[in-house]
């Protein structure tokens, strides 16, 4: 949390006067009162049950209405009302309004400490998300065993509390209720896959042999033996399996390809994936949409070039691999439904397959980091063709030059773009860009000039990267003046160089209602 550098809140002082009038509101009934509080943030209704008796009561009522809470950041409120989220928010929440809540999503917030609280209070849940910045394993006791409509669980840990053991997953298995279908526990958010060894569980899959409709599944930094991989097997009406970071060997691999219903397979990490591996999964696993086989050093173009079976794939990655010449032509000339494709780092890819991906008129993610072949034909070409496209990822593409990047402005969905390290990049380059989500223009001759024009032409900007870059401490004040100008509730982050950063605190005002911060490079983020 110490990347977090800058909460303030600005605390509002009107002492204008206002004129006595009638109180209309209060002219309502209960029911019509009840409803149209029901449309305020649960923290907010947390405290509109101080205002008097009678909203007391009307709060309770309203909390009726109120089935899905959903935190993700660790602030909430509206321009010149920025708060933020502490365990006690979360608990009041919890307390006052859990009895009725169906969905329940909360991302690094807390603990696990927030755990017996569900358990007490959040019995009807049918979906529980939690991304958890550490677990202690007393928290889990029974924490499900009331929940009998859960269908949906799915337990992240930050990758700084690194403590999975046989206990917690017992404490959160052996709870669940039989009928659950999706099942995701706990991986590593955001991790470096080398800095952590795989867990052997002796008893997990014992656990595991319980639940009778099981349709998704993952489990990541697990080492597979036969009889866990049997377990699975067991599970026929499974679609989505997520094994990632595993240690699997080569012929459980093979079995696992029997799955013939699964639409979604990670294989990412996993380093026994090889081409007889790849060659099942395109032989038999004829309904697959989404397929990950990342850093999967094993796998050649020979068996990517099969997937061109999967007509309805949509979903491709396949990372830093070594494919063949017009393996990637060949699948997109047969894939004709992908939204996603990442081929980036991955060699032997041909001018000829970036042409070809302009023929994926549904594409919308794409990501071709680090490779030669994109030049400046094939990236306008995607541009023209690919007008549905929301995630574009170029970075360190060599050999694009500004007769390509200038097209960029045509994409009129383009949510997110990552152009770290491409040559060109300048201020006249992201002052024509608009909309945006997130852009990262690290590495690049990018100032204040373009990151001004670029932060007014984005006014929904959540994520905005500019390290090594030319630009001064004048581009994240000028950014804290516009977000501060912001009606919605849309929290700018920034990734910076320390020396904005120290800057930046430096001549920051107290006082302002803007919720900034300047994260430094190679640290552990904070997901928003």
């Amino acid at each position: 949390m110490s990347l977090i550098n800058n909460y303030q809140i600005d605390k509002i002082n009107n002492n204008d006067s206002v004129e006595t009038k009638t109180d209309l509101i209060n002219l309502l009934d209960d029911d019509c009162l009840s409803i149209i509080l029901s449309y305020l943030q649960p923290f907010e209704l947390v405290e509109t049950k101080k205002v008097s008796q009678r909203w007391n009561h009307l709060t309770e009522l309203a909390w009726i209405f109120i089935k899905k809470f959903e935190c993700t950041t660790p602030v909430f409120g509206y321009k010149n009302n920025w708060q933020l989220v502490n365990f006690n928010k979360l608990k009041d929440v919890i307390l006052n309004g859990g009895r009725y809540l169906t969905h329940l999503t909360l991302k690094n917030l807390c603990g696990s400490e927030i755990v017996p609280l569900i358990r007490d209070h959040c019995h009807n849940l049918v979906r529980l998300e939690l991304v958890l910045n550490k677990m202690d394993d007393i928290d889990f006791d029974n924490a499900f065993t009331k929940m009998n409509q859960l269908n949906y669980i799915s337990i992240n840990i930050h990758p700084k509390y690194h403590l999975i053991n046989d206990e917690l997953y017992g404490a959160i298995v052996s709870t669940l209720h039989s009928s659950i279908s999706e099942i995701h526990l706990p991986s590593i958010c955001d991790s470096d896959p080398y800095s952590y060894a795989s867990f052997e569980s002796i008893y997990f899959f014992y656990w595991m042999e319980k639940f009778d409709n099981l349709q998704a599944l993952t489990l990541h930094y697990q080492i597979m033996g036969d009889t866990d991989i049997s377990t699975i097997l067991n599970y026929k009406t499974l679609s989505h399996l997520s094994l990632s970071y595993g240690v699997i060997e080569n012929y459980l691999l093979i079995k696992l390809t029997n799955l013939i219903h699964l639409e979604y397979l990670d294989l990412s990490y996993v380093y026994d994936v090889d081409d007889r591996v790849v060659l099942n999964i395109a032989n038999n696993c004829c309904k697959l949409k989404y397929l990950n086989l990342k850093k999967c050093s094993l796998v050649t173009g020979n068996s990517i070039n099969k997937l061109a079976q999967l007509v309805d794939l949509e979903h491709l990655i396949v990372e830093e691999l070594n494919l063949n010449e017009n393996c990637i032509y060949n699948i997109a000339n047969n894939c004709k439904n992908l939204k996603s494709l990442n081929i980036s780092e991955s060699k032997n890819v041909q001018k000829s397959d970036i042409m070809k991906i302009g023929e994926l008129k549904f594409l919308e993610h794409l990501e071709l980091c680090n490779l030669k072949s994109v030049d400046d034909d094939g990236l306008i070409n995607i541009i023209h063709k690919c007008c549905n496209l929301k995630y574009l990822d170029i970075k360190r593409c060599s050999n694009l030059t500004k007769n390509a990047l200038v097209e960029i402005k045509k994409l009129k969905n383009l949510e997110t773009l990552i152009v770290t390290g491409v040559h060109d990049i300048d201020d006249e380059f992201i002052s024509h860009l608009y909309n945006l989500k997130y852009l990262n223009c690290s590495e690049s001759k990018v100032t204040d000039i373009g990151i001004k024009n670029v932060i007014k032409n984005c006014p929904s900007m959540e994520k905005l990267s500019v390290i090594d870059t030319k630009i001064t401490v004048d581009s994240p004040s000028f950014a804290a003046q516009e977000t501060n100008k912001r009606s919605t509730n849309i929290i700018l982050t920034v990734e910076a160089d320390d020396v904005i950063n120290n800057r930046y605190e430096k001549i920051s005002q107290t006082g302002s209602n803007v919720l900034f911060k300047i994260q430094r490079p190679h640290y552990e983020n904070l997901n928003f």
